[in-house]
């Protein structure tokens, strides 16, 4: 179960990185319409293969992609697209009123979270651990928040050829910065052992 989840997530890098720059080429040379069928059928096929390899799709995955169908479907039933462009931003701010919502109501988003990354940035999972995981939950609630209307201001700014560039540029290395930065934080954190009375 672990080498599909990471195979999952290696697919997701390999698409985040293939997949702007081809849109880029298919919008500078044929428009917008080309380019973004292209994200669509991309999305769709990648899910549907990695089903079939009876491979576990990641969150992010699923967000990413759903938002790609969903958006990207209307721009193409649409004569002139202009929906697809915030895309990024909404993927963001939905991501982050997720995480804040579920850590108000005390919903263990934290852990799942954690439980789906890849082996090599993953946290420990136990009991120690939960209110560290919070914490960070909470720094992701507000990396997603900022994100998302810098992409919503960019969708205004630039076309869409350049957002798609831009969105890589500005979430590849943003979100690397996110777990390196988390994986440091983590090493010199101490858990904070309940203690418990002796049983009687």
């Amino acid at each position: 179960m672990k080498a599909n989840r990471d195979v999952s997530w290696v697919s997701f890098l390999l698409s985040s990185l293939l997949v702007p720059a081809t849109f880029y080429i298919l919008f500078r040379t044929l428009g917008s319409k080309p380019a973004i069928g292209f994200a669509v059928v991309v999305s769709v096929g990648q899910g549907v293969i990695t089903r079939l390899k009876k491979q576990r799709l990641s969150p992010f995955f699923i967000l990413a992609s759903g938002s790609t169908i969903l958006f990207g479907s209307i721009d193409l039933l649409i004569t002139t697209p202009k929906f697809y462009r915030l895309e990024p931003g909404v993927q963001n701010l939905l991501l982050s009123l997720l995480f804040g919502v579920a850590l108000v109501a005390h919903v263990p988003i934290a852990e799942k979270f954690a439980a789906a990354l890849p082996g090599l940035v993953r946290p420990e999972l136990s009991p120690h651990t939960q209110g560290y995981l919070r914490k960070v939950a909470w720094a992701w609630v507000v990396y997603f928040f900022l994100k998302g209307w810098l992409y919503v201001y960019l969708a205004f700014q630039v076309d869409l050829g350049n957002l798609v560039i831009l969105r890589t540029v500005i979430g590849g290395p943003s979100l690397a910065l996110m777990f390196g930065g988390e994986i440091l934080i983590r090493k010199f954190w101490k858990p904070q052992r309940e203690f418990k009375p002796p049983s009687k």
